[in-house]
């Protein structure tokens, strides 16, 4: 009887298969809108409130519950401390019911690529979602008028400037990072909580230079310090690097554009490190902010997040809230961002010792 049983059931499933091909739907998919109804979703934040990761999670958490099945709540949750890897650890090992999602860090993808192992953290597993801070790859460096305003000014002071970061391998401080590596006189201190927590430093005089600068109009300086974009500003750009800096809002603030990295005197770089630097920059802007589910999430919570994420790129309220907070809004999907994760892959042997190097502070 078992046998004739067991053949049945294989029967049933085979004749199912063959109905319902991969990625069509299937009638026993559940009823998303009846199971999400009055359920709680969290974003994780692995940086302290008031920075900028925490405040792109905070917008989408007050729009975007409108855009999943049942209407749920979307609530923020904090968890700062080893530079980003407390709050990635936590939100991994979550269930795998779509509940809870993670929030990115550029760091989390680069150290991969580079045979480094995050204990309790694969991203090969994670589903990668979407980002909607993806537009722009322009990095800056500003230092305290009061010690410099200019790189020909840092130059003159005989010593290396303080650079703020929270860790190794962040989106704001490769730049910082490339020039302690390539001799320049820069310093990078580690350990900061976020950007809430570099901003006071830089206001204590502990640090010389951070990586949050002025050009975004409502942006955290602008939040937490708003007398530093006042002429003459707190803060001066000295230094960029990826895209063009907004030359318009730089007039406004009434301080000069900065030089290109690649530009500045005494910085020797070659081609290949030159293209990693730079795939660096891109995955860092792509990377920074985006949202990702733990290994095992449904396919249909997966496509419940993702669409989330796309319909928020036109909507009103988002954007406006964005704006508001200094934030660029565009759209870059989880597959757009696993290609980029594949090009950095294909680097020759000097460009992925550039990533390390940039990675690991040495």
């Amino acid at each position: 009887m078992t046998k004739v049983l067991s053949k049945a059931a294989l029967s049933i499933l085979i004749g199912t298969f063959l109905f319902f091909p991969l990625g069509a739907p299937r009638a026993a998919e559940r009823d998303l809108n009846s199971w999400m109804k009055g359920k709680q979703l969290r974003i994780v934040v692995a940086f302290r409130a008031g920075g900028g990761n925490d405040l792109t999670a905070r917008i989408i958490s007050k729009t975007g519950g409108k855009y999943f099945p049942g209407n749920p709540t979307i609530t923020v949750t904090n968890l700062p401390g080893g530079g980003g890897t407390r709050g990635v650890r936590y939100a991994y090992k979550q269930p795998s019911d779509g509940l809870t999602a993670g929030q990115l860090h550029p760091r989390f993808i680069l150290k991969p690529l580079i045979g480094i192992k995050i204990k309790g953290f694969d991203p090969s597993k994670i589903r990668l979602v979407a980002n909607l801070r993806a537009g722009k790859a322009e990095q800056l460096i500003c230092v305290r008028r009061a010690v410099a305003a200019s790189w020909d000014d840092v130059l003159k002071l005989k010593r290396p400037i303080t650079f703020g970061d929270t860790g190794y391998g962040t989106s704001g401080g490769a730049g910082a990072m490339f020039l302690q590596l390539v001799g320049a006189p820069v310093k990078v201190v580690t350990g900061y909580g976020g950007t809430a927590e570099i901003l006071a430093a830089l206001d204590r005089g502990e640090l010389d230079a951070g990586r949050a600068c002025l050009l975004g109009k409502g942006d955290t300086v602008e939040r937490l310090h708003p007398t530093w974009v006042k002429k003459p500003t707190y803060l001066v750009p000295i230094i960029y690097h990826g895209e063009s800096v907004d030359e318009a809002r730089l007039a406004e603030l009434g301080v000069p554009k900065p030089p290109l990295l690649f530009d500045l005197p005494g910085i020797k770089y070659t081609k290949a490190q030159r293209e990693a630097f730079e795939l660096n920059d891109l995955l860092t802007a792509v990377g920074n902010h985006s949202l990702w589910l733990p290994p095992g999430v449904p396919e249909d919570m997966y496509r419940a997040w993702s669409t989330m994420m796309m319909r928020l790129e036109t909507d009103p309220e988002f954007i406006k809230l964005s704006k508001a907070g200094g934030q660029d809004v565009g759209y870059v999907s989880g597959g757009k961002l696993q290609d980029l994760i594949n090009r950095a892959n294909k680097l020759p042997p000097e460009g992925i010792e550039l990533l390390r190097r940039l990675a690991t502070g040495k």
